[in-house]
C-alpha cells in the first residue's frame, strides 16, 4: 500500500510539476531565511556571554538633571573610580579606562595602526578574556607593561616568543610584553587590539593623577565595576546613587546621579529615556 501512494505522489508531482516546484522552492526559501533569522537573533543575544561572571559585570554611568530633563552619560571622572574603590564594600573590583582608539606599535621595522587602549589594573580581573600567556593578577603591575591580542604579537613578532620583548608605544616610550590574550570574538562589546594599564598614564601624564582627587566634573572616562558574589544590584544601587553630591559647590556634581548598567543589556538596550535604558539594537 505504501508503494502505491508513492506512486500517487509521483503522478501528482509530475503532473503539476510548475506548482511543484514553486511550492518546494518557496519551502525551501523559507526555512533558509527562518534560519538566518534564528542565528542572527542568537548572534545578538550572545554577546560577550562567553565572559565568566557577567551577572556581577556593570558599567557606571550618571544620569544629569538638566531642566527638568533627565539626559545618560557614560563619561566618568577619576575621582568617582577611586571612590567606588575605597568606599563600597560590595564592588569587588573596579577598572577606569579610556574609549580607546588607534595608536602606533612598533618593533623594529615592523609597525602597525591599531585600536587599544588604557585600562585600570583590574580589568583583566573582571572580564575575564581568556589569556594565551601571562596572569591577570600580574600583567600590569608594572605601568611601562603592554598585554597583546594574538594576532597583534603575530603582526609584530611573527612565530616569536613577544612575552618580555619590547614594544614601543607611539614613538614615546618602550613597553614590555606580559601578556598575550586570545583574539575577541565578534560577539563582544569590546574591541582593542592591546591593552596597557592605566597607570601608564598616570606615570606620564601628571593631570592624570591629578584628576584622581580632583573635581568629580572630569568627566572623560569609563568606570566598570564588579559586585562581590551575592550582592544585588539593588542593594548597591542606593548606596552610589548620590555619592558625588559631596562635592557641594560643584553643579553638576550635584544634579548627577550615579547608575549601573548591567553588561548583559548594554547591546541591545543602548538607548536612554529620563534616565532608563530602553530599546536600542533591539529595536531592529
Amino acid at each position: 500500500m505504501f508503494r502505491s501512494y508513492l506512486k500517487i505522489a509521483w503522478r501528482n508531482l509530475v503532473n503539476t510539476l510548475g506548482y511543484s516546484v514553486l511550492n518546494i522552492l518557496g519551502l525551501g526559501i523559507g526555512m533558509s531565511v527562518a534560519l538566518l533569522i534564528g542565528l542572527w537573533i542568537y548572534h545578538q543575544l550572545s554577546f560577550d556571554k562567553f565572559l565568566p561572571d557577567t551577572d556581577r559585570l556593570y558599567r557606571v554611568q550618571r544620569n544629569f538633571n538638566s531642566n527638568g530633563d533627565t539626559l545618560t552619560f557614560r563619561t566618568t571622572s577619576l575621582r568617582l573610580a577611586e571612590e567606588l574603590k575605597t568606599n563600597v564594600a560590595d564592588i569587588e573590583y573596579v577598572a577606569e579606562s579610556d574609549w580607546m582608539g588607534s595608536h602606533g606599535l612598533m618593533v623594529d621595522d615592523k609597525k602597525v595602526y591599531l585600536r587599544g587602549g588604557q585600562v585600570g589594573t583590574d580589568f583583566l580581573k573582571m572580564f575575564r578574556f581568556p589569556l594565551i600567556k601571562g596572569n591577570a593578577n600580574a600583567v600590569f603591575a608594572d605601568a611601562y607593561s603592554i598585554v597583546l591580542t594574538e594576532s597583534t604579537a603575530k603582526a609584530l613578532f611573527d612565530d616569536e616568543d613577544p612575552i618580555g620583548k619590547m614594544v614601543r608605544y607611539e614613538n614615546q616610550n618602550n613597553l614590555r610584553v606580559t601578556g598575550i590574550l586570545a583574539d575577541l570574538p565578534a560577539n563582544s562589546n569590546f574591541n582593542f587590539n592591546y591593552l596597557v594599564p592605566f597607570t601608564y598614564l598616570d606615570q606620564t601624564r601628571p593631570f592624570i593623577r591629578e584628576r584622581r582627587t580632583g573635581s568629580y566634573s572630569g568627566n572623560a572616562y569609563q568606570i566598570f565595576v564588579k559586585l562581590k558574589p551575592g550582592v544585588a544590584l539593588a542593594t548597591v544601587a542606593p548606596k552610589i546613587l548620590n555619592i558625588e553630591h559631596t562635592e557641594t559647590g560643584n553643579l553638576n556634581a550635584m544634579n548627577s546621579y550615579v547608575k549601573l548598567q548591567p553588561l548583559e543589556r548594554w547591546h541591545l538596550y543602548s538607548n536612554f529615556v529620563n534616565g532608563q535604558d530602553t530599546e536600542g539594537f533591539l529595536e531592529y
